[in-house]
């Protein structure tokens, strides 16, 4: 019969052996052999849905302002325009006098106090804000002699509030 090992041939106890067949956990082959990875499963492709065109939106309509246009008034009223300290310009349309604006004597004019209960208060004019023009005439060239002449001419056209 077959080959026994470790076991006594008379043992009436012993349970039959059974024999597995195994296999080499590893390949044989060279020993440098390199082996490429599994080669990566494919992706399914992309479905391409057809989408609405995106609506036309028009621009915003933007009202366009010009210094002309804010400057023509009623022959009692005076604009001045003020170069705010952004660098922005701000038009500020005076219906009454006086304005109630303080600066000091010498160019460029700078607001530096706003009477309370005036109409400059009530218009909004800040402080540190520089007048570089009434009613369209640029005072930027002008001494102080000459700009305060000018202001001082369309504010004597304001009635009084």
């Amino acid at each position: 019969m077959g080959a026994a090992c470790c076991t006594q041939e008379n043992d009436q106890n012993s349970t039959p052996l059974q024999v597995a067949k195994v296999e080499p956990a590893f390949r044989q082959g060279p020993a440098n052999e390199e082996v490429a990875p599994p080669a990566p499963e494919p992706e399914p492709p992309l479905e391409l849905k057809e989408e609405a065109p995106a609506p036309q939106l028009e621009p915003p309509k933007v009202k366009e302002e010009i210094v002309e246009e804010v400057v023509e008034q009623e022959a009692e009223g005076m604009v001045i325009t003020f170069q705010l300290s952004t660098g922005s310009m701000k038009h500020v349309a005076f219906t009454s006098g006086p304005v109630g604006l303080d600066f000091e004597r010498k160019m460029p004019i700078i607001v530096k106090r706003i009477k309370e209960g005036s109409p400059g208060q009530a218009l909004g004019v800040g402080l540190g804000w520089e007048i570089v023009s009434i009613d369209g005439v640029s005072l930027r060239d002008m001494d102080f002699q000459s700009a305060f002449a000018t202001l001082k001419g369309s504010c004597a056209r304001l009635p009084n509030a």
